[in-house]
């Protein structure tokens, strides 16, 4: 499950005397510290955001932060008319048990094909809609900006934009269609929606802003007339309120896992086999090795270590507020990530590198390699995630185990600070404003 908050936010700024106000709308991920967290800093400029959030989300998909609004945010929630995840999960997961039971029945995803279309989530846009309209009509305003996922999102901004006349930026982060994500062409009729509606946002965006320089080069490659467009700005870390340490045996070597892990994209079974063999072989490994997953529990997770017997170290201990998740890093002797494609980076790595931590780092691609090079003390870098090479680079580590609490890392913190990123994200907001071609 995600944890997200779906907001509209207007900022005025003010720079030399010329006043921007910017309708922010967005459905942005509060764990992964997306840029959309907006704190412009400079001194002849100040925020003033409203809020358009969910009032009743999808459970099944994500849940409403409980972190606290700032003093003096003003907050709007839009009904959300209908709650599709659930219902084609629901659906899903009966023909799934189906297909277990009569192997000869084994369908593939086919009510995401058909109705998840712009998303999953289309439930909040038509009030959220009406709620944009309003306050456009309310206030003046010079732009709007669209942080994604989920991708009806941009679907809503072109929709204000159109009608109002002003332009939007679109903050996509990783690439959504499969053409760009995975370097290849369709092959269903909903990969075949999403490209063409991708494309369709692009033509018609200001700015179009990713979080990797790979992810901005493929997109510059596959739509060279739209190449100036194109932005990047990476994934921050913000401070994080004191939270109570985990407590475990000092002699206790926890690898610790947050968020994702992938198994659709990136088979598992390598990594637990490499536990597996650990503990067969080394009794030290058998007494204090632990693999801590910090994420809601899943199926694939006890069915894997039920099948390699790993019961005993693989312990889930469920979502965890953000402040309490990098509490356990701190805690922890190896922070281990993976790369689900090669034009991403993983939002958890920014967690990782802002704690002096050794990072094990699997399916790494160079851009990758050149931020955990820069920042993190010790790391084991993968370019795949073969048994032999994991259970070597644990080795590794468990024998030079430092003490814990890890310390903060004070440089990738300095440099990736939202105050920094914020100010990369006003130039691309007056690039925008300053050059505005739509039209009513």
């Amino acid at each position: 499950m995600n944890s997200y908050v779906p907001f509209t936010i207007r900022i005025q700024t003010y720079e030399k005397g010329f006043s921007h106000r910017l309708l922010l709308s967005a459905f942005g991920g509060c764990g992964s510290q997306a840029n959309c967290k907006i704190r412009y800093t400079y001194e002849e400029s100040w925020v003033e955001p409203h809020v358009l959030t969910v009032k009743n989300p999808d459970p099944d998909f994500c849940v409403i932060s409980d972190e606290i609004v700032p003093q003096g945010i003003k907050v709007t929630r839009a009904l959300s008319l209908f709650k599709l995840y659930s219902k084609v999960g629901k659906i899903n997961g009966l023909l799934y048990r189906i297909g277990k039971t009569i192997p000869l029945i084994k369908p593939k995803r086919p009510l995401q094909e058909l109705f998840y279309l712009p998303d999953a989530i289309p439930g909040w846009l038509p009030i959220a809609y009406l709620s944009g309209r309003k306050l456009l009509r309310k206030y003046q305003f010079h732009l709007i900006y669209a942080s994604i996922r989920p991708f009806g999102g941009a679907l809503l901004a072109w929709m204000l934009s159109r009608h109002f006349g002003l332009p939007f930026i679109v903050d996509a982060r990783d690439p959504i269609s499969c053409k760009i994500g995975r370097n290849r062409e369709p092959l269903s009729f909903g990969e075949t929606f999403t490209w063409k509606y991708e494309r369709k946002i692009i033509e018609n965006c200001s700015k179009y802003m990713v979080t990797t320089k790979t992810t901005a080069l493929a997109y510059k490659k596959t739509l060279p007339a739209f190449s100036y467009k194109f932005r990047v700005v990476y994934n921050g870390f913000d401070n994080v309120q004191d939270a109570t340490f985990p407590s475990w045996p000092s002699s206790q070597f926890t690898i610790i896992y947050l968020g994702n892990f992938y198994p659709a994209d990136l088979d598992p079974k390598p990594f637990f086999q490499a536990l597996r063999a650990l503990i067969d072989e080394d009794d030290e490994f058998k007494s204090n090795l632990v693999f801590l997953y910090v994420g809601q529990d899943t199926d694939w997770l006890t069915d894997i270590s039920k099948r390699y017997n790993l019961q005993r170290i693989v312990k889930c201990v469920g979502r965890k507020k953000r402040d309490e998740a990098i509490a356990h890093v701190r805690m922890s002797d190896l922070f281990f990530v993976r790369t689900q494609l090669p034009t991403n980076i993983s939002a958890k790595l920014f967690d990782g590198l802002a704690v002096n931590i050794p990072i094990l780092s699997t399916h790494t691609h160079p851009e990758v390699e050149n931020l955990i090079r820069c920042y993190a003390q010790d790391y084991s870098i993968l370019y795949g995630e073969s048994i032999n090479q994991v259970k070597t680079s644990i080795k590794r580590h468990f024998y030079t185990k430092k003490p814990s609490p890890k310390t903060f890392n004070d440089k990738f913190i300095k440099d990736f600070s939202p105050d920094k990123l914020t100010a990369q994200l006003c130039v691309t907001f007056d690039d925008a404003i300053r050059h505005n071609t739509v039209t009513i």
